[in-house]
């Protein structure tokens, strides 16, 4: 990425940490490699999520939904323990995407918009191990490319979200909820979490990143919700002092989120759906996601 006067080289850093194929044995609690990639049009309704996950003792899979235009595709296969690259899907971490599929193929470059943001100072997704929490990181970024889906090219010039996290790692024994929000604005990045856990304990915790270089984080934030139980509103807390309203306007669509592997009768399974969504923050349309999670214990 080229430097300007008010914006200074930027990588990927932490989002391109290398896998851990070795770290982990069968005697060990589950451990996960994860990385996540969302991805939205500027203007058209076009959007999509690929998400990998890798281990060297525990369930793993490469996964990819798009929507183009109200037409979906999904593929779902397994993920080798010390790579991103499945049968049909290429996913690497410094800045390419790429799909050869019968129904989808994908040839996607991006690049970060602003400095990666560090959830895990303050351990707001926990871990199985209480002294080793989970390393988790986050991103936005600007994405450009092409789509074939059955047959039918686009071009796509958007923005869109990346993800990193590693550790050893249960959804269906360390959460109990979740709600997250992802964002990218003229000049700006939004993103916000929310996490209860299992004894009931919850911890907030976000960045606001701006073009100038600027960091500032989410101490607070406060949900209000449609008849629907879909945020409505997001009231947050900048730096302890300043007040900002994020409102989700409109739902473009969304897809459920796997989380591990099909679960037995009797078990609790974590639940977890991401919409993306149009928002409005303090009077800056953008796109972004809302992410909701859930345990399903009935």
């Amino acid at each position: 990425m080229t430097a300007t006067a008010d914006r200074p080289v930027i990588d990927f850093g932490p989002l391109a940490e290398p896998l851990h194929p070795d770290i982990a044995g069968p005697g060990d609690p589950d451990y996960r490699d994860n990385a996540y990639f969302g991805i939205w049009s500027h203007t058209e309704d076009i959007f999509g999520e690929v998400h990998v996950s890798t281990s060297p003792n525990a369930f793993r899979w490469a996964r990819i939904e798009l929507n183009v235009k109200g037409r979906t595709v999904e593929i779902n296969e397994d993920c080798p323990k010390d790579s991103y690259t499945s049968e049909h899907i290429d996913f690497d971490t410094n800045g390419r995407l790429t799909v050869r599929h019968p129904d989808l193929e994908v040839d996607i470059t991006y690049a970060p918009r602003f400095q990666p943001m560090d959830y895990s100072p303050k351990k707001v997704m926990g871990g199985l191990i209480s002294d080793k929490p989970l390393r988790h990181y986050e991103q936005g970024t600007s994405v450009t490319g092409t789509i074939t889906m059955y047959g039918e090219k686009v071009d796509f010039d958007g923005l869109g979200f990346r993800d990193r996290t590693w550790g050893f790692r249960d959804d269906s024994r360390q959460w109990q909820e979740y709600m997250t929000v992802w964002g990218t604005f003229d000049g700006f990045d939004l993103t916000a979490m929310k996490f209860m856990d299992t004894k009931g304990t919850t911890i907030a915790d976000g960045f606001l990143n701006q073009a100038d270089g600027t960091q500032r984080r989410v101490t607070e934030m406060n949900y209000t919700y449609t008849p629907a139980g879909t945020m409505k509103h997001l009231r947050l807390i900048l730096d302890g002092t300043e007040e900002r309203i994020v409102e989700r306007t409109r739902s473009m669509g969304g897809f459920w989120l796997p989380m591990g592997p099909q679960k037995p009768e009797g078990s609790s399974c974590f639940h977890a759906y991401d919409d993306f969504a149009e928002l409005d923050a303090w009077g800056n349309p953008g796109r972004g996601i809302v992410a909701y999670g859930i345990q399903r214990v009935l």
